[in-house]
């Protein structure tokens, strides 16, 4: 009776009703509402592991738009994430679906095919989520501490990185046009606009030669001009006056996971973090006393310049995490290599579960996705309340946006990022054997994570 009533639908073109599943959903879910600029949406969502997921739908106050999605996240904080969301159209029509795979995005709609009563994929061109539900669909938890960015304090420079005026990104183009662009310099921009904000002064914003840029996030050991200054970036005394640290803020798609990000990439010398560790290195040579060049990254506009200034000084002690198995087969003799470059008592192949102190260094070699979700569960204890994790990935880098995630998300101060790939796992302990010599050192006055020598860019 069902076969023939569902081919009596089929015939007629009056397909009944399907209902999603919940997707996992926890029985012990409960909806939450937030506020809209123009109406609110009501979230539901469940973790388990490092898997994510969630039910989102949203009204506005005038009731002219209302949608919904359902979203699943496999792999959070891993390099290969795979993701799917299926929106709900707001007039009725066909819904769009939304699938991320590692750096791959596809949006499509199910359309009929023809005479047949098959479906085709239909690619689409733009998200189908505003940009204010986007958000939403960003990070499972939001962040325990909202605080306000306030002013700019006396003793930090902020850098802002913004896209040049000029060519149209990429989705604005059509195929062909932007198939031809690719390798030529029409395709971009030729300058990137930085501006410097200070406190007690003027914003000073300008538009900065990409070629030079693209010189700085090269590095000076590959420079092919010979070791030139870089025109506006140096000295370094020139952008800071004085100032104790330069922050360069994030940009949106530049702190936003693959599935809440746009789909185009950014450039190299338009990602703030990159720009960071660029101009960390390019100074290095400035800094003194054995100290590094203080540049940080600011992952969210409204919390990184407060969470600066209130981070914890570093002197004394400091706790090394050598997890067992963070460090499978061939590693295994990297384990007690980077032990030696510590002090005894404070190596440890657990968190303890007594007070911590301030700095809490995690070194792995395991896979950047299993050391991901080591990182997340890890900040989000509560004894790293107000502490400063700094971790070490010995298989390579992790995913670029698993800072400004594991900072939305976790109580921690702030959050150390170095990385190396096995090819210079016989450099790993020195590098991090020389951040364990100046925390052992009495220094004049008390440090910032930043200004401690090693292989850590920090993020705020």
């Amino acid at each position: 009776g069902q076969v023939a009533a569902l081919s009596r639908a089929l015939e007629s073109g009056d397909l009944p009703a399907v209902a999603l599943p919940d997707h996992g959903l926890e029985p012990s879910a409960k909806p939450r509402t937030i506020a809209l600029d123009r109406g609110r949406a009501t979230v539901v969502s469940s973790e388990r592991g490092d898997d994510w997921v969630q039910v989102v739908s949203w009204v506005y106050d005038d009731g002219r738009e209302a949608g919904a999605y359902v979203q699943t996240v496999l792999g959070l904080a891993s390099p290969d994430v795979r993701a799917r969301r299926r929106v709900k159209d707001p007039e009725g029509r066909a819904p769009t679906f939304e699938r991320v795979e590692g750096t791959r995005v596809f949006r499509y709609v199910l359309s009929p095919d023809g005479g047949t009563s098959g479906l085709r994929a239909v690619p689409r061109a733009g998200g189908a989520l505003p940009s204010e539900i986007l958000g939403l669909a960003g990070v499972p938890r939001g962040p325990r501490d909202r605080r306000s960015g306030g002013t700019i304090p006396a003793d930090l420079v902020l850098l802002e990185v913004r896209p040049g005026p000029g060519a149209a990104p990429p989705a604005a183009r059509g195929a062909g046009e932007a198939a031809a662009a690719i390798g030529s310099d029409d395709s971009e921009p030729q300058a990137v606009t930085l501006r410097l904000r200070k406190a007690g002064e003027p914003d000073l914003a300008a538009s900065f030669p990409r070629a030079v840029l693209r010189r700085l996030v090269l590095g000076p050991e590959v420079d092919l001009a010979g070791g030139r200054p870089l025109p506006g970036l140096d000295p370094p005394s020139g952008i800071l006056g004085g100032r104790r640290a330069l922050m360069v803020a994030l940009g949106g798609p530049d702190a936003a996971p693959p599935w809440a990000a746009p789909a185009d990439p950014v450039p190299g010398e338009e990602d703030g973090a990159r720009i960071a560790a660029a101009l960390r290195r390019w100074w290095s040579p400035a800094a003194k006393g054995g100290r590094a060049f203080p540049v940080v990254v600011g992952t969210d506009p409204a919390s990184s310049i407060s969470r600066w200034h209130a981070a914890p000084a570093l002197g004394g002690k400091a706790l090394l995490l050598l997890p067992e198995d963070a460090f499978p087969a061939l590693a295994a003799p990297l384990r007690p290599a980077l032990a030696r470059e510590w002090p005894a008592k404070q190596v440890v192949s657990a968190l303890p579960s007594g007070k911590l102190p301030e700095l809490v260094v995690l070194a792995s070699a395991e896979a950047p996705g299993l050391l991901g979700a080591r990182v997340r569960a890890l900040a989000r204890r509560e004894a790293m309340r107000g502490k400063l994790l700094a971790v070490y990935s010995l298989s390579g880098p992790v995913r670029v946006d698993l800072p400004a995630l594991v900072l939305a998300e976790a109580p921690i101060a702030g959050l150390g990022v170095a990385d190396c790939s096995p090819v210079d796992w016989k450099d790993a302990p020195a590098a991090l054997g020389a951040l364990g010599r100046a925390l052992g050192s009495k220094p004049s006055r008390p440090r910032r994570a930043e200004e401690l020598p090693g292989p850590f860019v920090w993020y705020w």
